[in-house]
């Protein structure tokens, strides 16, 4: 089974390939019906090449969904359209309109070919379509799944089926087996507890079970262990809940997990190696010195209005929990009214009534966050980690939700894997689910997924999907 970034990747690799073959189409089209037999075509490939680039960041910062549903179908192209019609707007006003002077400069020596890009836009609008859903049904997202039985009708299992119905899946769930009697021919999370868990050879025989998906914590009996090691001998695969649920959804989910977890497998794998280490440190601070030099002069401007439209003070100061626990004062623009902690320490929540106007289209543009790469500079945080949360909440956090300390394990980050997925905590139920993402982050951390949570949280900065 494919994991969500294997899936990602994989679609990535079918536009870029769908972006070469509609640019040789295009290039070739160009030269045989358009551009004349001793014309240069070498300004084409450039054209092509710039316009294809443009498109494929267009259409991954829109981020096209991935499911070949019929309602995700609609939002797909919706998508699509959106992000080509915006590349072929900034393309028309950077290169085309301004192709003609730079083409007579020798400077710049690319001409461009005005006829190139356009063919090549129109091809790729139906051929990217097309490509996807081709992919689709090779990595069988919406056709020919593998057919699963869910062993275990408790809570796991209601939540992984619940999980599975928000979203396309790779499996189709034939039922449950559980050795509960009573909740034999009963129902969970829409399907049958088919039989317990002894008769899973005869079942996996008759309905042609590939996967059986382990949503259990207590110890099995034995009998229930030999029918699952003969499924296994069968050549069925045997996937944990927790596992299936972090591969598919780039989470960790925490009712799933046992109280060996943690030290056996999330202080295991969750150390990252030292070169990483070292790379995302000079990393944090060649960014947040470029950052600062080049975002400069918008505070310039930007500090002498929010003075005039806000008022004093500019800036607050917050203890946050950092890394192992260790307290730190993080700095951000004033987005809030004075007094919006009059009554104590509160979540802050989507339409909040405490931002004042300038504050909502700082935080949309996340230019209140600015003044935290002083604290990336000191090494309290990182670009890219776990929001480091307040004490008061903390401390609350804990008692209510098991692992919640473990999302102290990384350095905290000015954005992270749980805010490319969600919006801002109101509740302890959604703290929960952050967690569940941070955990995911901490667990497999690398560059290259630091990498895509930087390119999400651009993609919802130039879209304003923040609050």
């Amino acid at each position: 089974m494919l994991s969500v970034t294997e899936r990602k990747g994989i679609l990535i690799a079918v536009d870029v390939l769908v972006a070469a073959v509609s640019g040789v189409a295009a290039y070739y089209l160009t030269k045989v019906f358009i551009a004349r037999p001793d014309g240069d075509l070498i300004p084409q490939v450039w054209s092509i090449s710039l316009l294809a680039v443009v498109t494929l960041c267009a259409a991954y910062l829109n981020e096209l969904p991935d499911t070949g549903a019929a309602q995700m179908r609609q939002v797909f192209w919706f998508r699509w359209l959106q992000a080509w019609g915006a590349a072929m707007f900034l393309f028309a006003v950077v290169f085309l309109l301004l192709g003609s002077e730079w083409a007579s400069q020798d400077r710049w020596k690319i001409g461009i070919t005005r006829a190139s890009p356009l063919i090549f836009s129109f091809i790729i609008l139906g051929f990217l379509p097309f490509g996807r859903s081709i992919a689709r049904h090779t990595l069988q997202l919406d056709h020919n799944r593998r057919r699963c039985v869910v062993i275990g009708a408790g809570k796991s299992a209601v939540e992984f089926l619940h999980l599975l119905s928000s979203r396309s899946s790779p499996w189709e769930v034939v039922g449950l087996v559980d050795d509960d009697p009573q909740k034999q021919n009963g129902t969970f999370g829409g399907l049958r507890v088919l039989a317990p868990i002894r008769d899973l050879p005869r079942l996996s025989a008759e309905s042609g079970v590939a996967d059986l998906i382990l949503a259990v914590n207590s110890p099995l009996r034995s009998d229930s262990l030999d029918a699952i090691m003969q499924c296994f001998e069968r050549g069925a695969a045997i996937l944990p809940v927790a596992d299936a649920v972090e591969r598919m959804f780039g989470r960790v989910p925490i009712h799933c997990l046992g109280s060996k977890w943690l030290p056996s497998t999330f202080w295991a794998t969750s150390d990252a190696p030292l070169i990483q280490r070292v790379i995302k440190r000079v990393t944090d601070l060649m960014a947040a010195v470029a950052l600062l030099v080049l975002l400069a002069p918008i505070y310039v401007l930007l500090l002498p209005f929010a003075w005039l439209v806000q008022g004093y003070p500019l800036f607050y100061r917050q203890q946050r929990v950092g890394q192992a626990g260790r307290l730190f004062t993080m700095v951000k623009l004033r987005s809030m009214r004075t007094d919006a902690e009059k009554d104590g320490a509160k979540w802050s929540e989507k339409n909040d009534s405490r931002i004042t106007p300038l504050g909502k289209w700082l935080r949309k543009t996340r230019l209140d966050e600015i003044p935290q790469l002083w604290n990336v500079l000191k090494g309290e945080m990182s670009l890219v980690g776990p929001r480091p949360e307040r004490p008061e909440f903390v401390s609350v956090l804990e008692r209510e939700i098991p692992f919640y300390r473990a999302r102290l394990a990384a350095k905290p980050g000015l954005t992270g894997w749980a805010q490319t997925k969600l919006g801002y905590t109101s509740n302890v139920d959604d703290a929960r689910t952050k967690l569940e993402y941070d955990l995911y982050y901490i667990k497999n951390r690398s560059l290259w997924l630091d990498l895509l949570i930087l390119f999400r949280t651009i993609r919802t900065v130039i879209t304003h999907q923040g609050q």
